[in-house]
């Protein structure tokens, strides 16, 4: 202070500096804080919506899985499909089995498979088409009897997630035994869907994440995914790095 009580001007410049450089840091302070909380709470929104998305993804596959599932069960306990696995009824893919109502149905893939393991009969849909391909190479391991598919024919049904290097999609199988007896054949009928073209990716794109398809035993082997609540088929989210 000078002898009149005013402080000088330069001290007054100081001060004023000081607040305002404080005034600066207390905002940078702020500020920081404020976008902190607001990335995280879009960061939040978007991976609940991206939970979302891959949920509802995972129960659109897992109904679909039931709907194959149950359409293999009616044809696996129909006496016409037992007794053609036993070598009679020889009429019955062309009287019963056609292009049209497998695609009314959904249904891209359907085999016969007799008890020595050997494929007696097999449909196959081109995805997006309704016309039908004889070649079977790439669906051949899950048609084969080492496949889990046919391993597992004493269960009521079971299936797996599979990918032939251009498609992937669901195949069921189920045993083939006669309705009016409870005979079983020792034959298993298998059943498919194709994904539709971008299923996986516009999933992947989504979620901006690469993505892998598993059932539960791959699952299991992979990743060591285990949830009794789960539904068998699930989507994995894996980390890019």
């Amino acid at each position: 202070m000078t002898e009149n009580g005013r402080i000088p001007l330069k001290r007054m410049q100081l001060i004023l500096t000081g607040i305002i450089l404080l005034s600066i840091i207390l905002f940078s302070l702020i500020a920081g804080i404020i976008s902190v909380i607001v990335l995280e709470t879009t960061l939040s929104f978007e991976e609940e919506e991206v939970e979302n998305q891959i949920e509802r993804f995972s129960d659109t596959i897992n109904l679909s899985m039931m709907q194959i599932s149950r359409t293999a069960e009616d044809y696996g306990t129909w006496d016409e499909t037992a007794l053609f696995i036993q070598g009679k009824n020889q009429e019955y893919p062309e009287a019963q089995i056609s292009v049209e109502s497998l695609d009314s149905m959904g249904i891209d893939i359907f085999a016969l498979i007799s008890p020595d393991g050997n494929r007696i009969f097999f449909l196959n849909i081109s995805p997006g088409t309704s016309e039908t391909d004889p070649d079977v190479s790439g669906l051949s391991p899950y048609l084969s009897p080492g496949s889990p598919l046919i391993i597992s024919r004493k269960n009521p049904v079971a299936h797996q997630v599979f990918a032939t290097g251009t498609h992937a999609g669901i195949l069921v199988s189920s045993p083939v035994t006669f309705h009016t007896r409870r005979e079983d054949t020792g034959g298993t009928l298998i059943m498919g869907r194709y994904f539709s073209e971008g299923f996986l990716d516009e999933l992947s794109l989504m979620s901006k994440s690469p993505l892998l398809l598993l059932n539960e035993s791959q699952g299991m082997e992979i990743f060591g995914l285990e949830d009794p609540d789960h539904p068998d088929i699930r989507v994995q989210v894996l980390n890019k790095t």
